[in-house]
């Protein structure tokens, strides 16, 4: 801002911007022409990251010894960027994929970049601490980053600008999906007359990357078998004989 005269003639004032150190030179703004007392001006000079250089210019046919100028002030902004909000998943939602898509809606201000915070217990920082994922408004955690199954989340956007990030921006919750039990089709339950060396048959499960089975003789027993990684089947013979007229309890997980 600043103040201006220009009683009379031909004579213009012209604001110029550098932002390379003074080499180069733009005006921005209007011209000011003829005032015959004093004005009071303000200029937006935009947005600049780098070190700024303004100069007044007067030209005119009588070598502007007439154009006055006083009181100017050029102020910085330092203010951080405004915070944005969540849009996907929503807040409390359930059932979302263990590699989600986060999706947030552009702050109101302009801004270089946002970052992602996860994690598993509100305001924490475990899957990711203040990620810069760029100045874009959607991320997808990869496959090989998969959250875990049934579990609750935390997460975070927090917009960049040159004067650094925003703070106190809304975290939201969201839970993945669980993921299913199979069926198990042989044996039936309660059946008898079971092979020693039987055949644990189940059914597939969506997402499952493999089976665990555990087997005892009581039920929630695991004295047989402990929860053992199976890989990704659907079926397991026991190799070993059981016992003759033995019960047993199993479950695949």
């Amino acid at each position: 801002s600043f103040d201006y005269i220009n009683p009379t003639g031909s004579d213009v004032l012209k604001i110029q911007l550098s932002t390379d150190g003074g080499t180069t030179f733009n005006t921005v703004g209007p011209t000011y022409g003829v005032s015959s007392s004093w004005s009071s001006k303000s200029l937006d000079l935009g947005s600049n990251s780098a070190t700024a250089v303004v100069r007044f210019i007067a030209t005119g046919e009588n070598g502007s010894d007439d154009i006055c100028i006083d009181n100017v002030d050029i102020t910085a902004s330092t203010a951080l960027p405004n915070c944005t909000t969540i849009s996907s998943p929503t807040n409390a939602s359930t059932g979302i994929s263990v590699t989600p898509t986060i999706t947030w809606n552009a702050s109101t201000s302009a801004v270089s970049s946002y970052k992602l915070t996860i994690g598993t217990t509100p305001g924490g920082t475990d899957i990711m601490n203040a990620v810069d994922v760029g100045n874009v408004t959607t991320y997808t955690i990869p496959t090989a980053s998969q959250l875990l199954y049934g579990k609750t989340y935390y997460a975070k956007v927090s917009p960049v600008n040159s004067n650094g990030t925003a703070t106190g921006c809304t975290e939201i919750s969201f839970k993945t999906k669980d993921i299913g039990c199979p069926s198990v089709t042989a044996p039936a339950a309660s059946a008898t007359g079971v092979s020693l060396t039987p055949a644990i048959t189940w059914s597939a499960v969506t997402d499952a990357t493999g089976y665990r089975l555990t087997v005892g003789t009581t039920s929630g027993g695991t004295d047989i078998l402990n929860n053992i990684d199976l890989g990704n089947v659907t079926t397991y013979t026991f190799t070993t004989p059981l016992n003759n007229s033995t019960t047993y309890f199993y479950v695949v997980n």
